[in-house]
């Protein structure tokens, strides 16, 4: 006869406890997880957004600095594929001289609007700024 079988089967109090606090571990860790996940695509999402404004308020009314805290933006957060697009943006203009950031522009758009769940666009980007 098992001791240890009868003494958990006179007290059933430490089974159920011990099932509460195993389920209660494990809920939690999954929640952290859950809230982790969460987090990052919240920031994901602000940082696409910020990067996609400077990008294109950039590209239209000449603000260098806007667009250098968006390319370094990019290299620290981007996807690899944005730091590819970024780089090679980067070397043309250095070889050129000429800035097209309309691409990268494009495709944090549509990264952006695929994170959010909305489908992706090829509609042309129009800034309206308006000069006093």
């Amino acid at each position: 006869m098992c001791v240890l079988g009868d003494y958990l089967a006179k007290n059933p109090v430490i089974i159920t406890g011990s099932i509460a606090i195993v389920s209660w571990a494990v809920v939690h860790c999954l929640s952290k997880r859950r809230d982790f996940r969460n987090k990052k695509k919240e920031i994901r999402i602000q940082y696409l957004s910020d990067v996609w404004r400077q990008l294109v308020k950039a590209g239209t009314i000449k603000d260098d600095e806007a667009l250098s805290e968006a390319f370094l933006n990019i290299q620290l957060l981007g996807t690899s594929e944005q730091i590819k697009l970024a780089k090679k943006i980067i070397n043309e203009y250095l070889r050129t001289k000429v800035l097209n950031p309309q691409e990268l522009a494009d495709k944090i758009r549509n990264d952006l609007r695929s994170e959010i769940g909305l489908e992706l666009t090829n509609e042309e980007v129009l800034y309206l700024n308006i000069v006093k």
